[in-house]
């Protein structure tokens, strides 16, 4: 089990340049496979293209976040999830107010992923996965591990080890499994 604090992460731009992001934790294989990750919206702007990967996209403020997707145009309500091909054209759109999303992108090829809200009310048991990795993510703190606190945008990854939290308030939880 791996401490991840938000301070440690450095600052990186989007493949694009279109926007900053920081990496929560990212597959160490050469070629990696999958990155959980937390970037800023400021502001209306393109996403980078992946070819070959999905992407998962929570946003963590209140107001949530509008994508265009390929010609879709979708409301994306806070902790609610978007999944959707990391090689077709995407954008946020009508940003009016900054913000913040978790994003989990994998190698469709090599691995699966999912990204879930869990409300937490005094204590919840989160199981670990066998053969990938679980991050628990606190976007408000307020978390409680046996690791120690979880401030605003901390995380846990868990390895094999389930653990338990305690607290009251929303958390994330991402998850990658080999295909």
């Amino acid at each position: 089990m791996i401490l991840l604090r938000s301070e440690a992460r450095p600052t990186q731009a989007w493949k694009n340049g279109a926007g900053i992001t920081q990496t929560v934790l990212v597959d160490q294989d050469l070629q990696p496979g999958w990155r959980v990750s937390v970037a800023a919206i400021d502001r209306d702007a393109p996403f980078s293209v992946f070819p070959g990967m999905d992407r998962f996209l929570a946003p963590l403020t209140p107001y949530g976040i509008q994508l265009a997707i390929g010609d879709q145009r979708i409301h994306v309500p806070q902790y609610s999830v978007a999944k959707f091909d990391g090689g077709e054209k995407s954008a946020c759109m009508g940003v009016v107010e900054a913000g913040r999303d978790l994003n989990l992108m994998v190698d469709r090829h090599l691995w699966r992923g999912s990204i879930m809200a869990m409300q937490v009310e005094v204590q919840a048991s989160i199981p670990s996965t066998t053969d990938g990795e679980t991050i628990v993510f606190a976007p408000a703190g307020g978390i409680q591990t046996e690791l120690g606190p979880l401030g605003i945008d901390d995380a846990i990854a868990l390895g094999s080890r389930d653990t338990s939290i305690s607290g009251s308030a929303t958390i994330l939880i991402a998850r990658v499994w080999p295909r």
